[in-house]
């Protein structure tokens, strides 16, 4: 590979704390895998590389669109020849919660999709709306609220482009909802070591029933799920400059040879010390 370049910024927009703009470039890799809070719409406008979701492997390539929803497992791998340049528009969950409450009458209606990488045909549609969406967001000519009204509807076009817009059975939604119950206790208690019976007594299943329900929609186990909230957390706190012993005592860890054995396991092999030269986009997932 060539010499490591990658830059990265952030752009926030006056008319809404809901919805924000990132920038990146270079041939960078980090193989830790993020977990978004948010919705993501990425276009990628030079170079090409891979798009990961669990055992998942996309091509992408200029002029395509990936797209992950809240608590998706997802990387990135740009070719180290060409690198890449991505412009990604971050939507707050509650802001697309409103978005489709407004616009469907008040039905319960989310944009559903797998983390994806648009083909081509659909992304050419995309980029229409994606274009759209920031011309609203930056409009100086219109009122605040008609460009609100806009915005609504060009973030809802783009969403609908490869969503799959349909109210959950009953069922699906009590699987879901017990999905999110039990990440929702992993977030707050992943520093702990719980066990998986604590952990299907919060999601109100059966332990056999949650592991098939969170693997389905997730894409990985819990304890996978939790390790890699740790790995996130770790990298914070080095980049914190804590110690090696502080880091895994604070995550749970016996001790420091733990950790850093388990860190290297699930980070393709690099050490906790190697980590400031290898996850430049660490602030990516705040």
């Amino acid at each position: 590979m060539s010499q490591i370049e990658a830059s990265f910024s952030e752009r926030r927009f006056a008319l809404t704390d809901k919805v924000k703009m990132l920038q990146w470039s270079g041939n960078h890799w980090d193989d830790i895998l993020y977990f978004p809070k948010d919705y993501q719409v990425g276009y990628i406008s030079r170079g090409q590389g891979t798009f990961f979701q669990g055992e998942r492997q996309l091509p992408i390539v200029a002029g395509q669109f990936y797209l992950v929803h809240p608590g998706n497992l997802h990387s990135g791998k740009p070719n180290g020849d060409t690198g890449w340049a991505a412009e990604v528009l971050v939507l707050k969950s509650d802001y697309i919660q409103e978005i489709c409450l407004e616009l469907n009458q008040g039905a319960s209606i989310y944009p559903v999709f797998e983390p994806m990488v648009a083909d081509v045909d659909t992304s050419k549609s995309m980029l229409v709306h994606f274009r759209k969406t920031l011309q609203m967001l930056t409009d100086p000519t219109q009122t605040a609220q008609s460009t609100e009204i806009n915005l609504f509807y060009a973030i809802n076009e783009l969403l609908s482009l490869p969503a799959s817009q349909k109210v959950a059975s009953p069922a699906v939604n009590t699987d879901q909802m017990a999905v999110e119950r039990a990440k929702a206790f992993i977030e707050t208690h992943f520093r702990e070591n719980f066990s998986l019976d604590d952990l299907s007594k919060q999601a109100f299943l059966s332990k056999f029933h949650l592991l098939r329900a969170f693997k389905k929609q997730v894409g990985i186990t819990p304890s996978a799920f939790q390790m890699q909230l740790r790995l996130n957390e770790a990298r914070k706190l080095i980049f914190q400059h804590k110690s090696l012993t502080e880091v895994a005592l604070a995550l749970g860890f016996s001790d420091q040879a733990h950790f850093t054995n388990t860190f290297k396991k699930y980070s393709g092999g690099v050490s906790p010390k190697a980590l400031k030269k290898t996850a430049i986009f660490y602030n990516f997932t705040e």
